[in-house]
């Protein structure tokens, strides 16, 4: 189920529909956009790193029991084992965090390609500006 919403989370962000807008804005002699790109990058990183923490909120149960483990003693305090720390082990998740984060980062990157295209016009807003 966690892998599933995972490998959705990720189709989301690749798939032609959007989830998000993004405003572009003319803020003299830049073009800008709102949210930009390192606040989109940083949104889709929370929403990742809030999901994978939420298993540590579910306690994992002692072999063959449904009585929860005992919480252990570690020199950081005391550890309480969580279905996060299976999870942390599994391959298959670590390579679809992985692959949101790089998702999250080529997303980040068109925002900036985007911008780039209006720096060649330029020139039109800050003449336009100085002639009033």
């Amino acid at each position: 189920l966690m892998i599933s919403n995972l490998e959705k989370f990720n189709r989301s962000l690749n798939s032609k529909s959007a989830l998000f807008s993004i405003e572009s804005v003319l803020a003299s002699p830049d073009v800008v956009t709102r949210p930009t790109a390192y606040q989109v990058y940083n949104m889709i990183v929370y929403c990742s790193r809030d999901f994978l923490d939420r298993f540590k909120k579910i306690p994992r149960w002692m072999d063959g029991t449904c009585v929860r483990c005992p919480s252990v003693r570690t020199p950081a305090g005391e550890h309480l084992y969580s279905f996060f720390d299976d999870l942390v082990r599994v391959q298959k998740v670590n390579e679809l965090v992985t692959q949101t984060l790089d998702t999250a980062h080529a997303i980040g990157s068109e925002i900036k390609k985007y911008l780039i295209r209006w720096r060649k016009y330029r020139h039109i807003w800050v003449s336009d500006k100085a002639s009033k």
